[in-house]
């Protein structure tokens, strides 16, 4: 009787579960097996009805059967298995699974209801590698980085990096208590000047960096250079930016100890970048250590036109942007390449230069700034695609997975509304038990979609 009874909800759960099923006795025999289990396995129901399970099955369940061990609760919901299909590939599924008794309690047997989960599972791993690469570009930059998150055009907020204590002696615990801090420590007199600049990032993409001083918590008053690396999703939205922020106290100070001397020398020997002096027509007169150390090239240099430096690439947008700056007096930050003197690889380079003139007014020399950006660049290219995997990793779940599940829950509820027919009690629990998992997967999709909203971590608001 006992055998009849199972083969009956055998043949009914074929009949109406919408998952991969099948049920079994309590020798862990194959007494049914629908056709989405078919599908997902590879074996048909031919294969398996009279056949143990664990032709199919593999960790955990070779090593312990949790639906026939008294020591597991029941019903076991969303256990996370493996099985190898028949052609010999391994899957990972997610089962839920019960005891089928009869009338008097007694057990007959159980039912487990399983999905394939292989490739949520890998686009999961796939998005946790991609933000784990993103959060080791930004933790191994040197400079001070902060990350502006955007929603609707508005910030939400900001991330600091360890280094905001090098430059500022500020913590990363302390800015975000206090999410006005990033303003309060500019002096009153910079503190406009940097509030448009912070406003104008969210209008214009070419916002050039900004020079400006902040005041440690020492109470020293520091100069900084502030560049912003901008990040756009596939709808052309800003939706968050670096900010890198280098101390040019040092610097400045160059500068200002070159213009009360009138030399040059002080200048191009106190700043990292590398510095040239170039004659009107274009020739090298002088540079700095930074342009031997960061290029290679000696006193061979001497005497040659910048242009012949970057190489046939870019030697004639040299020329023209020098034609520029003996006309305009200055040459704002021009993104480029060049190779150094061994011509092993290009360099991304960022270009400034200012036109000194003579007592009479005519020009005497042009003052070439070279800033190696080959990291940041880089940087800017990781994240674009560490992006683009999330991108693709949200189209997928959106369509493949959660669209098809709004189909099913209302197929679930349509039965359970009895439009089909009449369902027993029993039949009721079991469509209940899909609708829950059907509806508890949904969640989970919309938990991972966020992740492509929210970004890489989570922090305290700050704009």
């Amino acid at each position: 009787m006992g055998q009849d009874r199972l083969n009956e909800y055998s043949d009914l759960i074929n009949k109406i579960s919408i998952s991969a099923t099948f049920t079994v006795d309590k020798q862990r025999v194959v007494t049914g097996w629908n056709d989405m289990a078919a599908q997902l396995t590879g074996y048909g129901s031919d294969e398996m009805i009279g056949k143990e399970c664990t032709l199919f099955a593999d960790h955990p369940c070779l090593d312990k059967c949790g639906l026939l061990s008294e020591d597991v609760p029941k019903p076991i919901i969303g256990r996370e298995c493996t099985i190898i299909r028949k052609d010999g590939k391994k899957r990972i599924i997610r089962k839920n699974a019960d005891y089928i008794r009869d009338a008097s309690g007694n057990i007959l047997g159980g039912i487990e209801s399983f999905e394939d989960t292989t490739e949520q599972k890998e686009a999961q791993e796939s998005l946790r590698e991609s933000e784990e690469r993103c959060r080791n570009i930004v933790s191994v930059v040197t400079d001070y980085v902060y990350t502006v998150f955007i929603k609707k055009g508005s910030p939400v907020r900001t991330v600091h990096n360890s280094a905001c204590v090098v430059v500022t002696g500020y913590t990363e615990e302390e800015f975000s208590k206090d999410p006005y801090l990033w303003l309060d420590m500019v002096p009153e007199e910079d503190r406009l000047k940097v509030a448009e600049w912070s406003a104008g990032i969210l209008k214009d993409r070419k916002i050039m960096p900004l020079e400006h001083r902040i005041i440690r918590k020492d109470g020293q008053v520091r100069w900084t250079a502030n560049t912003p690396i901008l990040q756009y999703d596939d709808n052309e939205e800003l939706i968050f930016y670096y900010g890198v922020i280098k101390d040019i106290t040092e610097y400045k100070a160059a500068h200002e100890e070159a213009a009360r001397a009138g030399a040059l020398s002080a200048i191009i020997e106190g700043v990292p970048d590398a510095i040239l002096v170039l004659k009107p027509d274009g020739s090298v007169d002088k540079f700095n250590k930074a342009f031997t150390n960061n290029f290679g090239y000696g006193d061979e240099a001497i005497g040659r036109h910048i242009a012949d430096l970057f190489g046939d690439i870019n030697a004639r947008m040299v020329r023209e942007k020098l034609e520029e700056c003996l006309k305009a007096g200055t040459l704002k930050n021009i993104e480029t390449s060049m190779s150094g003197k061994d011509k092993c690889c290009r360099m991304a380079v960022l270009v400034n230069a200012n036109l000194l003139k003579d007592a009479s007014g005519d020009p005497a020399n042009i003052i070439l700034t070279i800033t190696d950006i080959t990291q940041y660049k880089e940087m800017e290219r990781e994240l674009v695609r560490a992006l683009k995997v999330k991108s693709d990793f949200s189209a997928m779940i959106s369509h493949e997975v959660r669209t098809p599940l709004g189909a099913i829950k209302e197929g679930i509820c349509l039965v359970l509304e009895g439009i089909a027919g009449d369902i027993n009690n029993k039949q009721r629990e079991l469509l209940n038990i899909a609708k829950n998992n059907v509806e508890r997967l949904s969640r989970l999709i919309s938990q991972v979609l966020d992740l492509k909203k929210t970004g890489i971590v989570r922090h305290e608001i700050q704009s």
